[in-house]
């Protein structure tokens, strides 16, 4: 999947002599597109743009009109153009001789249907994704050298989830994904799971549950997130439990204390860990 995140214009615009705010009426023939499947930027002719999410596509066109606004911002040029986008929240950058007009902490947010969110760094492409309030990767890196130009900051919404846009995330199964060997998702839990070793985060999803499942959790897991029916137990229609943990005995206290911090609340705070989860109806046991 790509995305629309600002024009290319000529090299003969000289915005270094616009001193006060300006518009400047440009022609754009090529657009910069991030692919999420590499996390790169790449140029397109506007002919080409079709399927470019946040890019109005019209077939009749081989140039589009945009606006591109410059000014002033305690000493720092700040460029910037509308996308002219429903699925862009904000105003997209301007590039010239391939080089971003804009800011060393420049970024582009994209958000995704399924509660996650990329943050991209225009300039370096390190990246940050988070689940909800979570982040499961962060490599952002900022070049602290000045470069004259205010930060620009994109906001696209993406109607498709994260498993779908991109292909950063290793495919397990149908329901699961690994992303760069650290982080495990469960996104539905069908059938009995073993946690790959050297995992350091598991993200699991507990709706959409249809029978007893095992989930075996290595020791390397120091984090552990939960989704699905939060604030209810995760019982069968007979009160059975509906998923076991299987723990490593060397780390039981840890790994229990994580996943009952998931799921407690003030009212049961006074619970113990096993007692948290015999709430929710969920087990947990131990293996050697």
């Amino acid at each position: 999947m790509q995305v629309f995140v600002g024009i290319n214009v000529d090299s003969d615009i000289d915005f270094n002599k616009y001193s006060k705010y300006t518009n400047i009426s440009v022609k754009v023939k090529s657009i910069k597109v991030l692919d999420l499947d590499t996390i790169s930027l790449i140029d397109l002719d506007v002919k080409d743009c079709k399927d470019v999410i946040g890019f109005n596509f019209n077939s009749g066109k081989c140039e589009y009109d945009f606006t591109v606004s410059c000014s002033y911002r305690a000493n720092r040029r700040y460029i910037y153009t509308d996308a002219k986008s429903n699925y862009i929240n904000s105003s997209i950058a301007v590039y010239q001789n391939d080089s971003l007009l804009g800011g060393d902490d420049s970024a582009v947010l994209i958000n995704f249907n399924d509660s996650f969110s990329m943050e991209i760094n225009l300039l370096n492409l390190t990246l940050k994704i988070t689940h909800t309030i979570y982040t499961l990767y962060n490599e952002i890196s900022i070049d602290n050298d000045c470069n004259g130009y205010e930060d620009l900051l994109l906001i696209i919404d993406v109607e498709a989830d994260i498993f779908e846009a991109t292909k950063i995330f290793s495919k397990i199964d149908e329901f699961t994904y690994c992303l760069f060997d650290k982080t495990y998702i469960i996104s539905e839990l069908h059938n009995d799971v073993i946690v790959s070793s050297n995992i350091d985060t598991l993200v699991i999803y507990l709706n959409n549950i249809d029978k007893h499942c095992n989930v075996v959790i290595p020791p390397s897991v120091n984090r552990v997130i939960i989704g699905g029916k939060y604030g209810s137990d995760f019982c069968d229609d007979e009160g059975d439990f509906i998923v076991t943990f299987l723990i490593p005995e060397s780390k039981k206290d840890e790994i229990l204390e994580l996943i009952a911090d998931e799921l407690r609340y003030p009212n049961i705070a006074h619970l113990t860990d096993i007692q948290v989860l015999d709430k929710f109806g969920l087990d947990a046991k131990y293996y050697r």
